[in-house]
């Protein structure tokens, strides 16, 4: 994540709206699947499933 962090930057700098939009799309993607993981392994453990970390 944070070559395309650098790359936004670099893109903001130099103005190319396509790379910032692009960038910000994979940023966002990753934090939305680390949300979604999270979720669902706490959903796991309030259930006392024994395979939270396989499904």
């Amino acid at each position: 994540m944070t070559g395309n962090v650098s790359t936004l930057a670099s893109g903001l700098h130099e103005g190319h709206l396509e790379l910032v939009l692009s960038c910000c799309g994979l940023i966002l993607a990753f934090v939305a699947g680390a949300v979604l993981s999270a979720l669902l392994v706490n959903a796991g453990r309030r259930r006392h499933l024994a395979s939270i970390y396989a499904r």
